[in-house]
């Protein structure tokens, strides 16, 4: 606007010299101008590949053919979630066709190369609609190979799982005469073993909950579990009595506090009766047995 200010101008008796304001005023707006054709085919060429890269991979995505179990989840999760984002990148792709309409009608300067590039925009576009049209047909026959990979994971966990409750049976675990520390250090390499094989059983079933499929229930893994826990409760309360018995034994008779005794050692009572009950018969629980009453 400011160009087409007349530089003189006679308002009756008096002649409007504008040619300094003019002057002020035109190089704002034309370094501002300058500022904008430097920058919006920058921008705009920066959003094309943005798009352009996130399209291919996800059509990538969506024409890869899994082969395991982790592979069908990642597609059949990507499947849903391109869903919802095919639509604003669609909208994103609408911002770029302004950006260089905008360059075209002002003739900004821009490289040709960068209008090639665009081109490709809006099919890929299309390529992404047809892929995930053409997922969709085959989403319930990949949901059923996915329930045949994690089949076969699962029995491959319940072998693992059979492992540890054979080694779990070992004698020496309940032998009143063997060596704690060595008890105590395959009590914990078991549990290890067994809470990795719970996350990996908790995994399994988040995937049959999310693609609503039937759950799988993993009795052996939880019996397995609960097993071990009580024998290494058993021998944490050996040695746990022990301390507390020679710390009652050698402070001084005054200090000692009746109630908290008796409420302790009636919690030991109650761990050795659930031992008792959940554990086969052994030399070990009537050992702590022996030692809290």
């Amino acid at each position: 606007m400011a160009v087409r200010i007349a530089e003189k101008r006679p308002i009756g008796m008096l002649l409007v010299d504008a040619v300094k304001m003019k002057s002020l005023l035109i190089p704002s707006p034309l370094r501002c101008l300058d500022v904008i054709n430097d920058m919006l085919p920058v921008l705009a060429r920066r959003e094309v590949d943005r798009l352009i890269a996130e399209l291919q991979d996800a059509q990538f995505k969506l024409e890869f053919g899994p082969t395991t179990t982790i592979e069908f989840v990642n597609s059949l999760n990507f499947l849903d979630d391109i869903q919802v984002r095919i639509d604003p990148l669609e909208r994103e792709a609408m911002i770029v066709k302004d950006m260089y309409e905008l360059i075209d009608q002002f003739q900004v300067p821009a490289p040709p190369e960068d209008f090639v590039i665009y081109q490709t925009l809006s099919p890929s576009i299309t390529n992404v609609r047809n892929a995930i049209d053409k997922s969709l047909t085959e989403r319930d026959s990949n949901i059923d190979k996915f329930c045949s990979h994690l089949d076969k994971d699962i029995a491959e966990l319940g072998k693992e799982v059979k492992e540890v409750k054979q080694e779990a049976q070992n004698p020496m675990i309940l032998d009143p005469q063997a060596d704690k520390d060595r008890v105590r250090s395959l009590l914990k390499k078991m549990l290890g073993t067994l809470e990795k094989l719970q996350e990996q059983a908790f995994t399994y079933k988040s995937y049959q909950k999310n693609f609503k499929v039937e759950v799988t229930k993993f009795d052996a893994l939880e019996e397995t579990h609960a097993e071990l826990k009580l024998k290494d409760m058993l021998w944490n309360a050996i040695d746990e009595w022990d301390v507390l018995l020679g710390d009652w034994t050698t402070v001084p008779f005054d200090t000692l506090d009746p109630e908290q005794m008796n409420n302790t050692t009636l919690r030991y009572a109650k761990s050795v009766m659930q031992l008792e009950k959940g554990l086969p018969p052994n030399g070990v629980v009537p050992l702590l047995k022996e030692k809290v009453e």
